[in-house]
């Protein structure tokens, strides 16, 4: 009897383990469209990927200078840091 209960506590941790571990698994995204994309007088110069975000150095003609921050799993547009201006 006590053989059988130790049994079935075992398979739940087991069963539990399995299920905290497959919710935090990394899923690897191949293909991403960020929203919104550059315009043609843009020049994207840097990037960088922290987390689930994604930071882009981007230059235009202008000689405007703005950091663009994506989001990895949407590919949708979080923030728009300005870092210089020309005037």
């Amino acid at each position: 009897m006590l053989g059988v209960i130790i049994l079935i506590l075992f398979s739940f941790t087991i069963v539990a383990l399995i299920y905290k571990f497959k919710n935090n698994d990394t899923k690897i995204v191949e293909n991403l469209e960020l929203t919104p994309i550059l315009k043609n007088d843009s020049l994207s110069k840097s990037f960088e990927i922290s987390g689930q975000k994604l930071y882009v150095g981007i230059f235009n003609e202008d000689n405007e200078k703005i950091i663009k921050v994506f989001d990895l799993k949407t590919g949708l547009q979080i923030s728009k840091i300005i870092i210089s201006r020309e005037k």
